[in-house]
């Protein structure tokens, strides 16, 4: 069972990551936001609503990853778009 600091922890999460990438700013884009580009390298599944606000949830599946010892499902709201041109 989840004290109530864990709990909180994991409702206030924020994951941020900064990289340079070679390439359009649309194919970026692209890849992160559509559910069929982004399955080709992050998540084995992702369903997006793709709006502040909205739901995410990617699903990776343990198959015979020696990384991964079962199923994972997180899931979570957007809560902003940024970006750098």
């Amino acid at each position: 069972m989840k004290t109530d600091i864990e709990k909180q922890q994991e409702e206030t999460m924020e994951i941020k990551k900064s990289i340079i990438i070679d390439t359009l700013p649309e194919v970026v884009f692209k890849a992160i936001t559509d559910p069929n580009e982004l399955t080709r390298w992050f998540p084995d599944q992702a369903v997006l609503d793709f709006k502040v606000g909205g739901k995410m949830k990617f699903s990776f599946f343990k198959t015979d990853s020696e990384y991964r010892q079962m199923d994972y499902f997180p899931e979570g709201a957007i809560t902003e778009f940024t970006h750098m041109l």
